[in-house]
């Protein structure tokens, strides 16, 4: 099996300029995506709930490279947090999901300008600073956020932030 590059170590502040190794292309910039916590877990559930299939085809998008995936940290410990307390994800399959979330997502330390971002969005929004932090890392990227979170997008969207739906996103885009 070809070892793929962990790129999460590799950025305190992501910089498109910095990552000409992994986007090669300026047209592939348009394939970076930031997906919650929301999105991602459903990747690791167990039980039948609402968008998993398309959550799952997005994972495939991920695990070919199509897509490429931005994370703050915070992500990490929301999923680790969920598996813990509301999933039937065996204990011994926590170690495999750490080590796929750190190949597959591109993690980005937060700074004190997302923090402080993320508090003004909150403020804004009316939605938790967790979730906040998100938004705030989708405006500092420019990137498209995919959430499966509902109360979010619709506290987003009368701020005009680049945020979809996952049932949205899936059915606009042309290549599922």
């Amino acid at each position: 099996m070809k070892e793929q590059k962990n790129y999460s170590g590799e950025f305190n502040r992501f910089d498109f300029s910095d990552y000409k190794d992994f986007i090669v292309k300026e047209e592939e910039k348009k394939r970076v995506y930031i997906f919650d916590s929301s999105v991602i877990i459903k990747w690791f559930s167990r039980i039948d709930e609402a968008n998993l299939t398309e959550a799952n085809m997005l994972y495939e998008k991920v695990l070919t490279r199509e897509y490429n995936v931005l994370s703050p940290e915070l992500l990490i410990y929301e999923i680790i947090n969920v598996v813990r307390y509301k999933t039937n994800v065996p204990d011994t399959e926590i170690n495999e999901i750490v080590k796929n979330l750190f190949e597959l997502l591109i993690v980005i330390r937060l700074d004190s300008d997302i923090f402080l971002e993320a508090y003004r969005i909150s403020q804004n929004t009316n939605s938790s600073v967790y979730d906040s932090i998100y938004l705030a890392v989708s405006k500092k990227y420019n990137t498209v956020l995919i959430t499966a979170d509902e109360k979010l997008y619709r506290n987003s969207v009368p701020f005009n932030f680049n945020i979809k739906l996952l049932k949205d996103f899936i059915a606009e885009k042309d290549d599922f």
